[in-house]
């Protein structure tokens, strides 16, 4: 299975970009692309923000991760119980 938090980030450069936003960055999750877009002057830096913005909402991914395994858990054990009822 595909790890649901797997990020790379892709960039882009433009020669025709404003000073300071030639290089673009974007978030990428087996999913797709992520809807926002961090410039820079540098590769570096596009790459930089963009990281910081994943790492600074890491707890809160890791938090709905556990909230959704939680309920798959739950849904899970009451299946089996109405199983068990059923052929009860």
């Amino acid at each position: 299975m595909t790890n649901p938090h797997a990020m790379t980030i892709t960039t882009y450069h433009s020669v025709n970009a404003d000073s300071g936003k030639q290089w673009l960055a974007f978030l990428v999750l087996p999913s797709g692309r992520l809807p926002m877009t961090f410039f820079a002057a540098s590769e570096a830096d596009a790459r930089s923000e963009a990281q910081a913005l994943w790492d600074k909402h890491e707890a809160e991914r890791e938090e709905n991760h556990r909230r959704r395994e939680e309920g798959r858990r739950k849904a899970a054990e009451t299946r089996a119980r109405k199983s068990q009822r059923e052929t009860a």
